[in-house]
């Protein structure tokens, strides 16, 4: 990447030119929304003059266009307010071949609790975790479920549902840039009981691994339960290989809980 952009880079990191081929034009607007900070918000005119500073060979406001088109840059419908999305969140919908993954909404609340207690009655002899309440799903979808210093518009609640009768069947949870801006993490993925076992989690999981590596993020992380062996058989089959980080317990009782950060390199 660094040779194709640098033909466009003068020595004081001014991006003097704009190449026709539509690659190199995606990899310097990435050049150039790392340069926004991703934890403030910017007036119209303090994006304007932002790439000023960056882009001589351009008009701004045909850059900031480019930064939204191309999702790195968001802002409200008003113009008020802009702010950065270094690599971007998935889209609000994606479909596989039989699934849908849309951005959760209050009229999923319902049948998302559900899936929710499930969920976590299921996992409590795996993780230990009891205080859990149903009320965390709406929380969830309000506030966001974040990591440390995390950041609401990097968070993404999706809900799965099932093409043949458009039922909502899971959820996940995703955040882009945990715990560094150029890997994608998976918080939760769970599929109704009645739907394990037919290839859905493999399937939507492809399809976000498809959309991330679009947007150049260099690997995908989760924490898996050491005693949910089916969750770890799981992501090993599909390429989760390197262990990144340990927490919990050391010793290994029916009352001592670890979990495993699992990683996949993406091309």
């Amino acid at each position: 990447m660094a040779t194709t952009i640098d033909n466009f880079i003068d020595h004081d990191g001014i991006v003097k030119g704009w190449p026709a081929k539509r690659s190199i034009h995606i990899e310097l607007l990435k050049y150039i929304i790392i340069k926004f900070d991703i934890h403030r918000e910017y007036s119209e005119k303090e994006i304007n003059d932002l790439i000023k500073e960056i882009v001589s060979s351009k008009d701004p406001v045909f850059i900031r266009r480019e930064l939204i088109d191309a999702n790195l840059l968001r802002r409200k419908n008003d113009g008020s307010k802009y702010w950065r999305i270094y690599l971007a969140n998935i889209p609000t919908e994606l479909q596989s071949t039989n699934l849908w993954l849309k951005d959760s909404k209050m009229d999923d609340l319902k049948i998302l609790q559900q899936l929710y207690v499930k969920f976590n009655t299921y996992m409590e002899k795996l993780n230990g975790i009891v205080n859990w309440k149903i009320e965390d799903v709406e929380q969830a979808l309000i506030n966001g479920d974040l990591p440390p210093n995390g950041v609401r518009k990097c968070y993404q609640h999706k809900s799965i549902f099932s093409k043949e009768n458009n039922e909502l069947i899971g959820y996940m949870e995703l955040y882009n840039g945990h715990p560094q801006e150029n890997i994608y993490y998976i918080g939760t993925l769970y599929i109704n009981s009645d739907h394990q076992k037919r290839g859905c989690g493999k399937e939507i999981v492809e399809e976000i691994f498809r959309n991330i590596t679009l947007q150049s993020f260099s690997a995908i992380r989760l924490g898996v339960d050491i005693k949910n062996w089916p969750a770890l058989y799981f992501w090993y089959s599909l390429g989760f290989s390197k262990i990144t980080k340990l927490s919990g317990d050391r010793i290994f009782t029916d009352k001592n809980y670890m979990k495993i950060e699992l990683e996949r390199i993406l091309n």
